[in-house]
């Protein structure tokens, strides 16, 4: 890593300061190391594998990522959970929609009815 740091000055509004503090108690990180930490997250660095000659260290790596592996795959199976459920929603919407439409329709046909059997009603009378 680089032996020379530089300095970041930063000024944010008081609500953007609430809500970084918030995030950085959330990462169990202090302010400075929140925002170092999201500066820096896309920066491309070179990836120390030496420690991965012991075997404790391989074995840990292999741990954790099997353990995002699961959790990512319980998520997975929570999204597709969720995905059923909104399509499932929206096919009852639609057919309700569908009703209602149905429904509007048969009731504007029996106003025009009535409006038309009114106007010739009132013709009727008028001939008379």
């Amino acid at each position: 890593m680089d032996s020379v740091k530089k300095s970041i000055h930063l000024k944010v509004s008081a609500s953007q300061y609430e809500a970084i503090k918030k995030l950085a108690a959330e990462h169990n990180m202090s302010i400075s190391e929140y925002l170092r930490y999201m500066a820096t997250i896309l920066i491309p660095y070179e990836f120390d594998r030496h420690f991965l000659r012991n075997p404790a260290h391989k074995r840990q790596l292999e741990k954790d990522l099997d353990e995002m592996a699961r959790n990512l795959e319980k998520t997975k199976r929570i999204i597709e959970l969720i995905q059923r459920s909104v399509y499932s929603t929206a096919l009852k919407v639609e057919s309700q929609l569908k009703k209602t439409r149905m429904e509007a329709a048969q009731e504007l046909e029996k106003d025009l009815e009535r409006i038309e059997y009114l106007v010739r009603d009132n013709n009727d009378q008028k001939k008379d």
